[in-house]
């Protein structure tokens, strides 16, 4: 599987393909623009699909900052890329701000989520 995203910094004027290497992901540039149909076959990818260009969430500043205070209540734990709070919270503002930009122009991709088990009492 592979998704497409604009390359950070560039204007979004090329495209990236994220494809599924032996030891991990690799992004791979295309050549051609981010103005494809989204969920078209492009052979540039050998029949993988492509989805097309990120696109923005509209979220205000005080919306992620809300989410934040909601992570920080819970005692949210680090996840896959092992980030503590203690450490976002060394520059919390500039972090914020960071995700936010990046909802708001179409340029987030969110990372791997951890998984945890979670025991029940019936086994299952």
């Amino acid at each position: 599987m592979s998704a497409r995203v604009p390359i950070r910094g560039t204007g979004t004027e090329q495209a990236v393909v994220a494809v599924k290497d032996r030891n991990g992901f690799r992004a791979k540039g295309l050549p051609h623009c981010a103005d494809t149909p989204m969920a078209t076959v492009d052979e540039n990818v050998k029949g993988r699909t492509v989805v097309g260009s990120a696109k923005p969430f509209p979220i205000t500043k005080r919306q992620v900052w809300e989410a934040y205070k909601r992570v920080r209540a819970n005692r949210g734990a680090a996840g896959v890329d092992g980030q503590t709070l203690a450490s976002f919270d060394e520059n919390a503002v500039g972090n914020l701000y960071k995700i936010w930009n990046r909802l708001a122009s179409g340029s987030y991709m969110p990372s791997a989520v951890r998984c945890v088990e979670i025991p029940k009492s019936d086994g299952g």
